[in-house]
């Protein structure tokens, strides 16, 4: 019994040592995001496999405080411009009615730094009453107003 529970006492050792041979978050982060994976399925193959070197963990969510989630630890959360931004892109295609956002997204003309559905992503942004103004189909685009200002109803 005693050289099962020193060896048991010894796997915890030597996993407490392996953390320090671990690159740090940003490094760890940055070689994961080199090799393109896109999905929790490729991660988890890959964590388990012989190609991931002992510099990175398998588990980075127990090894790093930094972490944050799958997405960021291999870079394929898409990133958004600002609400004011996108406003301004709206804006700028002079689009009035929420049924031609939708035909350029059915397009696929919109680019894809901008929402499919901006009045989800920029809720509350822009809003009267809490909701985005591409929610309410009545309303313009061209009228996305600033978040806490109410818009100008002359344009």
């Amino acid at each position: 019994m005693n050289d099962d529970k020193e060896e048991v006492l010894d796997k915890g050792d030597a996993e407490e040592k392996q953390d320090h041979r671990y690159l740090s978050f940003a490094e760890a982060r940055a070689y994961v995001r080199r090799l393109g994976l896109k999905t929790q399925r490729e991660w988890f193959a890959w964590a388990a496999s012989h190609q991931r070197p002992p510099e990175i963990p398998k588990w980075p969510e127990t090894t790093y405080t930094e972490y944050v989630d799958l997405k960021d630890w291999l870079g394929t959360r898409k990133v958004y411009r600002s609400f004011e931004e996108a406003r301004e892109y709206a804006r700028s295609l002079g689009i009035t009615k929420f049924e031609e956002w939708k035909a350029l997204d059915r397009k696929k003309a919109l680019p894809a730094d901008i929402p499919k559905n901006p009045q989800d992503y920029y809720k509350g942004q822009g809003s009267r009453r809490g909701r985005t103004s591409l929610a309410v189909r009545s309303l313009p685009i061209s009228r996305l107003k600033k978040p806490g200002r109410l818009s100008d109803p002359s344009g």
